[in-house]
């Protein structure tokens, strides 16, 4: 946290817990993939009259399973986080669409369903911790694909494409809600352990009605993993 004046416990804490304001703010607004998305759920059933039964692995708030529950796709999403999965339940809600949802484990989810297609967007694979666990979600994926179902992963190979200029100053994703205001600056890309992982860090900033400012950091671990080693 950083020492501005007028910060209150409160501020800090809301800089801290919103997790659902943050999931929007850096990857709600993220639509490039969709329509890949949109495709393998499109073609996962041949019948036009049938929608496919899909299992959207680490969802957040609903950015890939709202916009495929959108098409009539029978969507189950899985997080780990209670309060995203909540999130997304209550906006699912709102649309009116059906949605499935749990808060699961990628390494040890057991939902006693078999579905046509299972997604991991958003390098969701990669946030896992080496190669065992990466078997163990990718083992009960397979567990939970139905006859001819598919698994479809995004991998980020190893960071080298990535935008990274040192004397330029991205701009922040910034939203406003209920008076508070909220921004989240990526910072630095890294490559840490020999380029066996890559470090994305933000700062994130909360701004209270009255005007109180918060500040933390934000870092993301993801592992390189090429297709050939999943």
């Amino acid at each position: 946290m950083s020492g501005y004046p007028g910060k209150s416990p409160a501020t800090d804490a809301r800089v801290s817990d919103d997790g659902v304001v943050w999931q929007d703010l850096e990857s709600g607004g993220y639509t490039a993939d969709l329509s890949v998305w949109e495709r393998l759920a499109d073609d996962a059933i041949p019948d036009d009259e049938h929608r496919a039964r899909v299992l959207e692995l680490g969802a957040g708030t609903g950015r890939v399973t709202l916009a495929l529950a959108e098409r009539g796709h029978r969507v189950t999403a899985i997080d780990n986080d209670p309060q995203l999965i909540d999130a997304l339940g209550w906006r699912a809600g709102e649309r009116g669409l059906p949605v499935s949802r749990a808060v699961a484990d990628l390494r040890s989810f057991e939902l006693g369903s078999r579905f046509d297609l299972a997604i991991a967007p958003m390098q969701v694979l990669q946030l896992l911790a080496g190669a065992a666990e990466r078997h163990e979600a990718l083992r009960h994926i397979a567990r939970h694909l139905g006859a001819g179902g598919r698994a479809a992963v995004a991998l980020l190979a190893d960071g080298s494409d990535l935008p990274v200029h040192p004397q330029i100053r991205p701009l922040p994703d910034a939203t406003e809600r209920e008076g508070w205001a909220y921004s989240s600056r990526p910072v630095a890309v890294e490559s840490l352990d020999g380029g066996a992982a890559i470090a994305l860090r933000r700062i994130r900033r909360a701004v209270s009605p009255s005007g109180e400012i918060a500040e933390s950091s934000s870092y993301v671990r993801l592992e390189v993993v090429s297709p050939g080693q999943l």
